[in-house]
This record gives C-alpha cells, structure tokens and sequence, in this order.
C-alpha cells in the first residue's frame, strides 16, 4: 500500500549545519531509495534555500560595513537597478543574520585593524561565510558589477570564490514542496505559544503520517505522527543551552512527545535519555543514526585540497576541531590543552560558526597569549569540509554532549586520526577507532593529542580502524531503517485516536 508521507523540511532549507544537515542527508538518501511512496515537503514561507544569487531588482540587500568605499559605490550601484538597501556596521549586522538565515544577497566590507584580535578575526570570517566580500570584487569587475549595472540580469552562480548553501537537493518524481503561507515564526507563535489547533494538513494537504524532524510536533488532524528528538542537551546540561531556546524547548517538547504516535532518536544514547530523563516507553523509540557522505573519503593532491587551504590560510600544518562556537563544545578546555602541549609547531584551528556564550573562548586565547596559534576560520562551506578534514594532522572533539556526533565520524572517513571526549554519545560512534578522553580533563587530553601527533604506528592503526568504523554509517541504511519505520506506522494504525 502507498503511502502519502509528510515531512518539516524546514532546518533542512533554514539550517547550514547540525540538524539541517542531518535532514537533508536522510531525506536526499531516501528519494534515492522509495520511489513507492509519495512525499511532501512542508516548509515554513520564509524557508527559502539559503543561496548568494543575484536577481533582478525587488529584492532588499544588506550591506555590510561603513557608508564609504566600496559599500557606497554597490549601494549607488543596487539602488539604480531598484534594489533596497540598507547599510549595517559588521557587528551589529552579524547579530541579526544569526537569528534568521538570510535569503537575499549580502556583501560585506570591513577595516584591516579589525582581522588584529581573536574576536574581530572570528567576526570577519563568519561575515564571509555569510556574504561576498566587497574588498575582493574589483571595481571594474566585469562578472559581478556589469552584472548589476545591467537590467534584467540574472548571475545563475554565485562568484568563483564563494559557495552556494544548500539548495533544495530532492527532485524524485514522488516528492513534492509545500510552502506554509506563514513565517516559521509566526507559525511557531500559532501551534506552540497561542496553542491554536491549526493542523499542518492545511498547508500538506492529506498525508497518511506526519514527520516532524526537529523536536517540536504542531497539530495534526488524522495523521499518524513520528516526532526525531536528537538530544536532550537542554535537561542534561541547561547551562550550556541559550536561555531563550531551553525555556522554548522545556515548554513545547515533552508534550510533543506525548502526542506522537513514535519517537526517533539520533543515538542510542539519545533513547536512553528520553527514557532516563521523560519516562518514554523504549518501545515508542526507533534509533535512525546518521550516516556519512561518500565524498567524506582520503584524498591527495587534489585541487579541492589546493582551493581550501588558499580560502581558509591554512599555510601549515594543524590541528582541527570543529563546531558551533557554544559552551557545549568545550572549545575552552581544548585551547587549555593546546596551552599544554609541549610542541607548537602545528596550529590550532577552531572551524564554526559563532552561536551562544562564545566571549569566553576569544578570552581564553588571548589569556594564554595563543593568538599566533589558534585561528578561528568560521563557518565551513559544505563542500569544502572532505578536505578540510584531509588537510588536518588530527581532529579533536572534546565536546560535553553530543546526540550524535556527525564531525568524527567524517573526519575518520577520510582517514585523519580523532580524539573525542568520552561524553554520549560519542563512544556510541567512534567505538574503538580514536582515543577518548575524559571532557573536563585538559592534561589528559593534551597527552592524548600529542600521543597521536608523535607515535606513527599509532596513527596507522588509527586511521584504518576509523576508515572501518565510518563505513558502519551510511544514509543509504539511515533512510532504510526510517522507511521501515514509516511502512510499520503505516500499516499498524490508519487514523488517530
């Protein structure tokens, strides 16, 4: 029997990282496998794909800097074509980009002295992550400034030196999109503060079950419901989570749970809390773990290799880390590491985008005068991580706790040694191919890092035992097991209760 199956796409178009990559590699995984079934995909209206494209006039752009230079000259330039512009200091534009994932054109501009301390570096290379930089879009430039000097021009792709984010990747004839005509904002304000029992039918029309992949179910009028909870970082460690979003998600996500007719879960170590911390029956809980994309492999003397290492600096050898800049990570304990370590001679590199309380971590640095040594490159485009990845000596994740733990696993799987912290549920996902280490314990992880760096026979095993482990996790299966899942939903329930 087919099935008509919804499912929020929403992170997947909104989130670059984190849970939006964990949706669209299942998703993108699973119209390569059911072509049975039909799909929706249901999405908030404001859940454009995040793209740096240049359309043709009735857009509004952010320019990013001071009212001088460059950002004058594109602001004369955008005007004339009928563009609104508006014009924002770097800091205070950042603060507002990070709130909402942009989907118009950005540029940015900014002053040398800026890129002197840890945190101007680091706010100069979320800018880039987020924008085109202006300083290097010459003025006579024909690709780009023609471009906007003439009418009814469209540039199909972005600059050579910048990446498209992801775009809506699943074009199987059995999916569909299907755009709420409300904000996911506004939405959010409907279904969880003012409780109004609006169903998502509305906007997917029919569906035999519903899947909310982000922590939080709205209201369905006879769907069966599958809810994914991909950690419980809010109730394990409050005081690493945002303020804002631990009293959001303290309010709306058990009673989702509640009402769903099954639970997802990104780890084994997930489940257990679910049933540890909420009291769910491990019977309404189905563990789907990520999977690791085929381009995460070895690579050599490859011109992705050549093109990260000129877009990021990295003109020696490294350490890598990767992660939103947030307490959970434990950056701070792995600077104080890389304080101890005896040898210097290889870099610390710190790659993510900033998210909550990340002061500490720029003042860590600048405490224990590691300026020269720690480098803060934001966030990494998609297709530059595989070889970000090779180009590292080690990674090192020394994370509090993790549903998943997704960077390990693509660090192994192109055959660079880890080094993890023993918190859930990275153990779950490394097994026996890294070293763990306990999180809080900065010697012991600095002895594990240079343990790696010196002994090679270490690093041999390492690195064959992680190309193995990374092997276990596939989308291909991830996307097997949720449709197992969806065909028993299907099959045991018809309507809601």
């Amino acid at each position: 029997m087919s099935l008509r199956i919804g499912i929020d796409y929403t992170a997947a178009v909104r989130q670059r990282a984190g849970i939006g990559r964990y949706t669209r590699g299942l998703v993108q995984a699973l119209a390569r496998l059911d072509r049975e079934n039909q799909y929706v995909l249901f999405m908030a209206h404001d859940s454009a794909p995040y793209q740096r494209y240049w359309l043709s006039g009735n857009e509004k752009v952010l320019l990013i800097g001071e009212h001088t230079g460059n950002v004058a000259l594109f602001e004369g330039l955008l005007t004339r074509k009928g563009v609104t512009v508006i014009v924002a200091p770097l800091k205070q534009a950042l603060a507002v980009l990070r709130q909402q994932m942009p989907h118009q054109a950005w540029l940015f501009s900014w002053t040398a002295d800026l890129e002197r301390t840890p945190s101007g570096a680091a706010l100069v290379a979320e800018a880039r992550s987020l924008a085109i930089p202006l300083h290097r879009i010459p003025r006579a430039d024909t690709s780009l400034a023609g471009l906007l000097r003439s009418q009814g021009s469209r540039l199909e792709r972005p600059p050579s030196d910048m990446d498209a984010a992801p775009t809506l990747p699943v074009k199987a004839p059995n999916f569909q999109d299907r755009r709420a005509p409300l904000s996911e904002r506004a939405l959010t304000i409907l279904w969880h503060r003012l409780s109004l029992p609006i169903p998502v039918e509305w906007f997917t029309g029919p569906v035999d079950i519903f899947h909310s992949t982000d922590f939080v179910l709205p209201p369905v009028r006879q769907a069966r419901t599958i809810l994914t909870v991909h950690d419980l970082t809010f109730m394990r460690l409050p005081e690493c989570a945002e303020a804002g979003l631990r009293a959001y998600l303290n309010k709306v996500v058990s009673p989702s749970i509640e009402r769903a007719d099954l639970l997802l879960a990104d780890s084994q170590s997930t489940k257990n809390d679910l049933i540890e911390l909420l009291g769910v029956s491990p019977d309404k809980i189905e563990v789907v773990y990520a999977g690791v994309e085929r381009r995460f492999r070895p690579m050599k003397g490859e011109m992705a290799l050549r093109r990260a290492k000129k877009r990021y600096r990295l003109d020696s050898p490294f350490i890598l880390s990767l992660g939103t800049l947030e307490p959970r990570k434990n950056f701070t304990g792995l600077i104080e590491a890389y304080a101890l370590m005896g040898d210097k001679e290889l870099k610390l590199v710190i790659a993510g985008g900033k998210g909550w309380l990340y002061d500490e971590i720029f003042a860590r640095v600048e405490e224990l005068g590691l300026e020269d040594k720690i480098s803060f490159p934001g966030f990494i485009a998609d297709e530059d991580l595989p070889a970000l990845y090779n180009l590292a000596e080690l990674f090192v994740f020394p994370s509090l706790y993790e549903g998943f733990g997704l960077p390990p696993l693509e660090a192994m799987a192109c055959g660079t040694p880890v080094v993890t912290s023993d918190r859930p549920s990275l153990p779950e996902v490394v097994g026996g191919a890294g070293l763990m280490v306990e999180a809080t314990d900065s010697q012991e992880l600095a002895k594990a890092m240079e343990r790696v760096l010196t002994d090679e026979n270490l690093r041999r095993e390492m690195r064959e035992k992680g190309l193995k482990q990374a092997a276990k996790f596939t989308w291909e299966a991830a996307a097997e097991k949720l449709l197992d899942v969806y065909r028993m939903l299907g099959s045991s329930g018809g309507k809601r209760k």
